[in-house]
């Protein structure tokens, strides 16, 4: 008899509105004005191209299959007959080929390293939320609307959280997955200060209160190489809430430098663009702008 042939859903399209979205307004007004220009002629129903992030939007697929699934049914998805379609139709697979077997391998080695049944009962999987801020006090703008696609919402017992060794209270957890190629000191840190994981606790508290309140963020860690390992690590509610204080603040600020944007392309200009941000050190090494390197974006600009 037949296995059963899994679908895995690739998502192609990032939340319209996200902690990534704003961010980029805060570092250089013109890549992200670029990367909004990018954005409307995205054709859809395909990846990056860029081996690295291809890698990571596949595992996330099957990651979100994984737990998606009734937990009795896990054992039986076979990396071997997994379908894999995005909102636009079927993924092309050959094109691919690389990113789709770099990721299964990861895939098969969480699963058994982690087991089928690690993190409690799950609430939702991808879930979409949207929350808007009230106007600042100190920045005249408009309301703005921030989305986010979280990867995983489950509820923890103090087994399961001794089971991850973690320690936290019982209750409501949000998590995210990420593909690192090598292992940071600084891992902890970075995740306390990351803009994506305090507004997503956010996001749950205001969009979804029947969840109840959120007990800390955990970080999925999946690290690549011949022999793949894994880690996670738990924000507390308190950093989450510390930080948050921090990230309400960058969003003002994200939202007057679109405002003000807008207003000089309207005029027949340019938004700013900030040399700063052309070249950063990264986790993974030495990260370029894309728009720098393919001279899309006029760096030369009058007062930048």
């Amino acid at each position: 008899m037949n296995k059963k042939r899994h679908t895995a859903l690739v998502r192609t399209d990032p939340t319209a509105f996200g902690p990534h979205y704003w961010g980029t307004w805060t570092v250089c007004e013109r890549k992200a004005w670029l990367i909004e220009l990018e954005r409307t002629h995205q054709e859809p129903g395909e990846l990056s191209g860029v081996i690295y992030f291809d890698v990571g939007t596949i595992l996330h697929a099957l990651l979100a299959l994984h737990y998606g699934t009734a937990l009795e049914a896990r054992q039986a998805i076979d990396t071997t007959r997994v379908k894999y379609v995005t909102a636009a139709g079927p993924l092309d697979v050959e094109r691919y080929s690389e990113a789709i077997y770099e990721a299964e391998r990861l895939f098969r080695a969480y699963r058994v390293y982690w087991g089928w049944n690690d993190l409690g009962k799950i609430v939702a999987v991808e879930k979409e939320l949207e929350m808007t801020l009230p106007r600042g006090q100190t920045i005249t703008f408009s309301s703005q609307t921030i989305t986010g696609g979280l990867d995983l919402i489950s509820k923890m017992s103090a087994r399961d959280l001794k089971k991850n060794g973690l320690q936290g209270e019982p209750g409501l957890y949000l998590h995210d997955h990420k593909t690192r190629s090598k292992k940071d000191p600084y891992e902890y840190e970075m995740a306390c200060h990351d803009l994506q994981f305090s507004t997503y606790a956010k996001l749950v508290e205001t969009a979804e209160k029947k969840w109840g309140p959120v007990r800390g963020f955990i970080v999925n860690l999946i690290y690549k190489g011949t022999t793949p390992s894994f880690g996670r690590i738990l924000i507390s509610k308190d950093a989450l809430e510390a930080e948050w204080k921090v990230s309400e603040g960058l969003y003002q600020v994200a939202f007057q430098a679109k405002r003000e944007s807008l207003r000089v392309l309207e005029a027949g200009g340019l938004p700013t663009a900030r040399t700063r941000a052309c070249f950063k050190k990264s986790i993974v090494g030495w990260d370029i702008c894309p728009f720098y390197k393919s001279r899309q974006c006029d760096r030369q600009q009058k007062g930048s």
